[in-house]
């Protein structure tokens, strides 16, 4: 069963926050509390650049490289009560494909491709991955900083990309999921552009109270048109490289798996034997034994 990430979306930075988007704040991963800047300013608390060289090395402790699949990531279906629309909810009218890329990526190929139909503003795009830790294997980021990397493949977006943490458990000792996350305005261009995202101090949460960055248990982002959209249309997107760096503890993905060795040589044949030698000569026969001496003479004749 698809366990959506719980969002919801409010106007940030330098003013009162606006709830843009109904939410829980914490204990149901189906309800929307993700936060956002929509007004096209700035994020406290995000960065994002090119990727100068798309091959260079990811930053940290890799999470997920799709190296050769989806490495456990959905789209979220939430259905948006507030003022905005998530494209992935089946009554949106439009559907938004996420596939896996084997030709493409950063820093080797392999990656997501969201195609996400827009088609004006405050509409989002979102992946997630829930099967990755969950109950069982709860992250200590504290102190992390959270990357990915993401490329606009077609069409235009003036947007922003929203980086997020699900963390804490609650007194019954279930997942309470708790959101912080930080939006990032998306850059010009069709390079890899990295974003990240301090897990300490997310710009925004869905309960502040609750948010535990000591008590990870999912991890996602959001592609959105904020509320300076309304041109927003139909755009393609790469998504690759999520990572954790400088986190007290963190478990990864391995690398991929290096080469066979090489098929062993075939052995020389071994050389001839020596010819035996020959056998020595037998000892010579016992002389014979003289034949029995003829019979008595016979008596004389008168």
């Amino acid at each position: 069963m698809i366990k959506p990430i719980s969002f919801a979306l409010a106007l940030a930075l330098g003013s009162a926050a606006g709830l843009l988007g109904a939410g829980c704040f914490g204990g149901n991963p189906n309800q929307n509390s993700q936060l956002a800047n929509t007004d096209g300013s700035s994020s406290a608390g995000g960065s994002s650049g090119n990727v100068s060289d798309a091959a260079a090395p990811i930053t940290g402790t890799p999470l997920a490289t799709f190296n050769t699949n989806l490495s456990g990531f959905i789209l979220n279906m939430y259905k948006d009560s507030g003022s905005q629309l998530d494209l992935g909810d089946p009554a949106s009218g439009v559907t938004p494909m996420m596939t896996y890329d084997a030709t493409d990526g950063s820093p080797s190929p392999g990656s997501i491709q969201v195609v996400a139909p827009f088609f004006g503003a405050n509409q989002y795009v979102d992946i997630q991955n829930t099967s990755q830790f969950g109950l069982s294997n709860i992250q200590n980021w504290s102190g992390g900083t959270l990357h990915v990397r993401v490329r606009l493949v077609s069409g235009t977006f003036t947007g922003g990309v929203q980086l997020y943490v699900d963390s804490g458990v609650n007194s019954a000792g279930a997942l309470a999921y708790s959101f912080g996350g930080t939006f990032t305005n998306f850059g010009k261009g069709s390079e890899w552009q990295e974003f990240v995202m301090s897990v300490d101090s997310p710009m925004s949460f869905g309960a502040q109270s609750t948010y535990d960055p000591t008590k990870v248990s999912a991890y996602g982002l959001q592609l959105n048109t904020g509320s300076a959209g309304a041109n927003a249309a139909s755009a393609t997107f790469e998504i690759d490289s999520f990572s954790i760096s400088g986190a007290a503890s963190a478990t990864g993905v391995g690398g991929a798996s290096g080469a066979s060795g090489g098929a062993a040589g075939a052995g020389a044949g071994g050389a001839s034997g020596a010819a035996g030698a020959g056998g020595s000569s037998g000892a010579a026969g016992a002389a014979g034994t003289g034949g029995a001496g003829g019979g008595m003479p016979g008596s004389s004749q008168p």
